[in-house]
């Protein structure tokens, strides 16, 4: 599982047009976080705000919702992924809300945050 999800993530940001950046805090190595995000999502903000408030370091991958860019077939492969992971239905539909309990699982909304941490430990 842990090969497929760095495949997954390689391929989304190889697909999207921004370059990615380390954002926050202090890290060692490689941060523990990676945030594909839009600046103009409010729920994206919110990730960003919560990172930020605790001083937590991520790579940023800035997904342009104008361009399409929810809706690349790495990035929707990326979030079914994940969906399915947690145990979740997928939507029917899109819907635009990132909120799993109305609709399902929209696979082309923003923000995703992998934890590289959690995936190694249980995977």
């Amino acid at each position: 599982m842990i090969q497929q999800l760095h495949s997954l993530v390689t391929e989304a940001r190889d697909a999207l047009a921004s370059e990615s950046a380390v954002v926050g805090g202090v890290y060692s190595s490689t941060p523990r976080y990676e945030l594909f995000h839009a600046p103009n999502s409010i729920c994206a903000q919110k990730v960003r705000t919560v990172l930020a408030y605790h001083n937590i370091s991520y790579v940023s991958h800035s997904v342009n919702l104008f361009e399409g860019e929810s809706y690349l077939p790495s990035y929707v492969r990326l979030r079914m992924v994940g969906c399915e992971s947690l145990g979740g239905n997928m939507a029917t539909h899109h819907s635009g809300s990132t909120s799993t309990d109305a609709g399902g699982c929209d696979g082309a909304v923003v923000p995703t945050l992998v934890d590289w941490e959690q995936r190694t430990r249980h995977h």
